[in-house]
């Protein structure tokens, strides 16, 4: 099924976009159409590209429910298995807040310690030619 959304340009008309059967859009994504962008200069009738950056919203919570589940395998294409080695270890992803100093290792510590002042011994400069 082709999804199906309307917009509205800067003149004030209604443009019906809608995607192919099956096309997914990722976030971020960019997408034109011919002819309904800004005029080109000295040539008002004749229009560029009109630009349209999709923002895919994703739920609030990052989860879906055991049904969903079920109801999206049976339009996906069936999942490869995973081969893991015996020696692989497994983990668990937690949260993180990008923004903080922790998400960053020591947040910069061990390049401090690295100071110029600290270093023993005669410096090396390469030669110009």
């Amino acid at each position: 099924m082709d999804a199906k959304k309307t917009i509205e340009t800067l003149d004030k008309r209604t443009l019906v976009i809608q995607t192919l059967p099956g096309e997914v859009i990722k976030n971020g994504e960019y997408k034109c159409i011919m002819n309904e962008g800004m005029p080109q200069y000295r040539s008002p009738f004749e229009k560029g590209k009109l630009i349209i950056k999709f923002k895919i919203t994703f739920p609030e919570d990052n989860w879906i429910s055991e049904e969903q589940v079920a109801q999206l395998e049976t339009l996906l294409p069936e999942r490869k298995p995973v081969q893991v080695p015996d020696e692989a270890e497994e983990c668990v992803l937690h949260k993180v807040d990008p923004s903080s100093a922790g998400a960053r290792g020591r947040g910069g510590q061990a390049y401090d310690e690295d100071d110029d002042e600290d270093m023993q011994g005669p410096r090396v400069q390469c030669a110009n030619q």
